[in-house]
Formats: C-alpha cells, structure tokens, sequence
C-alpha cells in the first residue's frame, strides 16, 4: 500500500481543537494514518504547521492520535 496522508488547510487565527478533532475524525475514517494540520494565517508558516499520527493500540481496538 502506497503511503498516504490527510492535508487539513485553513487559514483562520489560532488553530482550535475542534480543528484537531476533524482531523482525527478523518483520520479514523479514512484509515490513513498521518495527517497534516497547515494555518495559513501565522506570519511564520512553521508556526500553523501540525502533524498527526495515529497509532493503533492494542487493547480494545481503538486508536491514539499523537500531535508531533
């Protein structure tokens, strides 16, 4: 399988965590495991980039997503 990820653009103020969870929420049903969270809005583009990665866990079937 060729490796893939989930891009989430916005260009808003601050990135609020109700973006994250529409990412995750994606993420999830999608089955991709990597997602990217880009702002445009910051003046530097560095500081409205986020990565998320969602690693499968192994009791109860559900997942974890870590911001990295």
């Amino acid at each position: 399988m060729a490796e893939q990820l989930t891009l989430e653009i916005k260009s808003i103020a601050t990135i609020l965590p109700v973006y994250e969870m529409q990412l995750r929420t994606y993420l999830r049903m999608s089955g991709i495991r990597v997602g990217l969270l880009l702002n445009f809005n910051p003046p530097r583009l560095m500081d409205g980039l986020r990565r998320y990665v969602v690693w499968p866990r192994l009791l109860r079937g559900r997942s974890v997503l870590y911001p990295h």
